[in-house]
């Protein structure tokens, strides 16, 4: 698969996975399957979400495939991390993509219930990913989380920060694949309800405690002559909550949290200063 991954590596994590994933889960296979593709640009709270959805839907049990939560069966992960920083995620993103596809094939042969996270930044793989669940008899459902890029970019590099400090290695995303997906999810979401892709799409926004709302829903069968525009939904929720002055502090803290620590990345340290700049009006 890469250079990172040596012979029959790939397969012993599919074991790993296979047994925390399915272990003891045998009988909770579903008649009428669903799956949930949930998405948001990085760090905008899919994660919150999910537990939202689990809690809320008990009489499922969802295998959650996440990307990200996946890298961590890479048998490299602690070192790569480490030693690369915020390069990380891309070196391993073959390795988690494979995991990601292995999951999902294991949850259609079992026909279980799922929950797919991802950013959802490509209509491509939208359309394939409900095409496939389609074959199965799955439902499919979106759910989605839109809150102001503001908010999500801050969140990345507080995450970041925040794990250096717990364990000396975080999980970074990178600024132009969290551009990309705030640009493009409104639009993917808008076409996918213009083909109803989806039974059911269903958005959230946070509000000013953190809390996840629902923003609005769409059925497939909404009978209604006026389509919505997601678009401009999706704008209303996105507006911001906290002032600039909020943010520019914000980001002050995280340069100094950076600092403290000895980051010497030009380009890491750069964009933090580039957002100081931003909000100091």
């Amino acid at each position: 698969m890469d250079d990172l991954i040596g012979p029959g590596e790939l397969e012993d994590a599919k074991k790993h996975l296979l047994d925390d994933l399915f272990s003891g889960l045998t009988d909770s296979v579903s008649r009428s399957p669903v799956c949930i593709l949930l998405g948001g640009q990085p760090a905008a709270g899919k994660t919150r979400l999910i537990a939202k959805l689990v809690e809320a839907n008990k009489e499922r049990t969802y295998i959650t495939i996440n990307g990200d939560e996946f890298r961590t069966y890479h048998p490299r992960y602690v070192a790569l991390s480490e030693h690369h920083g915020a390069e990380a995620p891309r070196l391993t993103q073959p390795f988690s993509n494979a995991l990601v596809e292995f999951a999902k094939q294991e949850c259609l042969q079992r026909r279980h219930d799922m929950i797919i996270e991802g950013t959802m930044r490509t209509f491509g793989v939208i359309e394939r990913t409900v095409a496939e669940l389609r074959q199965h008899n799955y439902r499919v459902d979106r759910h989605g989380v839109a809150i102001p890029a503001q908010d999500s970019l801050l969140g990345i590099f507080r995450r970041y920060e925040g794990e250096l400090q717990l364990t000396g290695f975080g999980r970074f995303s990178a600024i132009a694949i969290h551009d990309e997906a705030y640009r493009q999810i409104p639009h993917n979401v808008q076409a996918a309800h213009a083909q109803q892709l989806f039974d059911r799409i269903v958005l959230y926004r946070r509000d000013k405690s953190g809390k996840l709302r629902v923003g609005f829903t769409i059925d497939r069968d909404d009978e209604s002559e006026m389509p919505p525009d997601t678009i401009d939904m999706f704008e209303q929720a996105r507006q911001p909550i906290q002032p600039n002055s909020f943010y520019h502090q914000q980001w002050l803290e995280i340069a100094q949290l950076a600092r403290q620590r000895g980051e010497t990345n030009a380009d890491y340290l750069g964009q933090i200063d580039g957002f100081i700049r931003q909000f100091a009006a």
